[in-house]
């Protein structure tokens, strides 16, 4: 967890989260269902790790990405 202000950003930025489904992806995503309700999304982590730094997780997807370039 970041504490020392000099480390926060200092420009406005946006998160966007996108839940959607499809007929078209069903080999990839399954066929949808309709639930006969409002579809709804919850969020229990969102994280960001600067490029470059060490995953700052275990289930953080920059653990996966090789920096051997």
């Amino acid at each position: 967890e970041v504490t020392n202000p000099d480390e926060l950003p200092t420009h406005s930025q946006k998160i966007f989260f996108s839940l959607w489904g499809s007929d078209k992806l069903t080999n990839w995503m399954g066929a949808f269902v309709d639930p006969g309700s409002k579809v709804t999304m919850q969020v229990k982590r969102v994280a960001f790790t600067a490029l470059g730094q060490p995953c700052q997780f275990p289930e953080s997807l920059a653990c996966s990405i090789s920096n051997s370039n």
